[in-house]
């Protein structure tokens, strides 16, 4: 991802260091009044410990009265209650037909949906080739978010359901914080 963003920042005029940290240990070297992480990536801190971590670093980092800004997906009870297991075949970009089954498991004690990809080439040269991924993410509730953040050091200024400003209810598929550091 970092050759990519310096590839498409090769060619401006845009003083950009691009660096390569553990977010969760950042050491930059500078404050700033503004910081943001985007992309739902706050579910990939699995343990109270790494999100504390991830949010002391941040604190660290921010100005005071410096904002910080991160989205993160809602807890759909509905949704995650269930196993779900799902099929379809489809071609790629390289011109393969693909069959894929997706699994998605979540375990409520650690709020953790585990999702599994199984990809098999249906024809070419790799045909029979099976290729797997998985993911873990970690679900908050909003109340959970809001004591986690006020122990590391934020104030909530505004909360949304969406990058609009939609206000978050019981719904929302998405909660966007928007946090100032005390």
């Amino acid at each position: 991802m970092l050759n990519q963003a310096r590839e498409k920042t090769a060619n401006t005029s845009l003083p950009i260091e691009w660096l390569l940290q553990d977010c969760t240990q950042l050491s930059l070297g500078v404050t700033t009044p503004f910081m943001y992480m985007t992309g739902n990536s706050f579910q990939h801190f699995l343990t109270n410990e790494s999100q504390n971590q991830l949010l002391h670093s941040v604190y660290k980092h921010l100005e005071t009265n410096g904002v910080f800004i991160f989205n993160t997906r809602f807890p759909v009870l509905k949704e995650l209650a269930e196993v779900d297991e799902s099929e379809r075949t489809y071609t790629d970009k390289r011109n393969r037909k693909i069959r894929e089954k997706n699994v998605e498991t979540y375990h409520p004690l650690t709020q953790i949906l585990h999702c599994t990809s199984h990809r098999e080439i249906l024809d070419g040269t790799k045909k029979g080739t099976i290729e797997q991924d998985s993911i873990s993410l970690r679900y908050v509730f909003p109340l959970e978010m809001e004591r986690l953040l006020t122990q590391n050091g934020f104030t909530i200024l505004e909360t949304y359901s969406s990058w609009e400003k939609d206000p978050l209810s019981a719904s929302s598929s998405e909660m966007i914080y928007v946090c100032e550091k005390r």
